[in-house]
């Protein structure tokens, strides 16, 4: 019976060891999540910053051409 028992005690620390690393990874993927959701944030904002800019181009070369003529 005692061979029955450690053999059950070293199936018990194995699957807490491994629940202990799944949540820990489940934390890394979750920690993952929201840097990529707060970096394809940045990056549209940086992308709606440049269209602004762009257009302001557009108006001054416009404008340029228009008092050139």
């Amino acid at each position: 019976m005692g061979g029955a028992k450690k053999e059950s005690d070293k199936n018990k620390d194995e699957m807490n060891a491994e629940k202990k690393k799944n949540e820990t990874l489940t934390g890394n993927v979750n920690k993952l999540k929201m840097e990529q959701e707060k970096l394809t944030f940045i990056i549209k904002e940086a992308y709606n910053e440049h269209e602004i800019k762009k257009k302001e181009i557009a108006k001054v070369i416009n404008q340029r051409d228009v008092l050139g003529t």
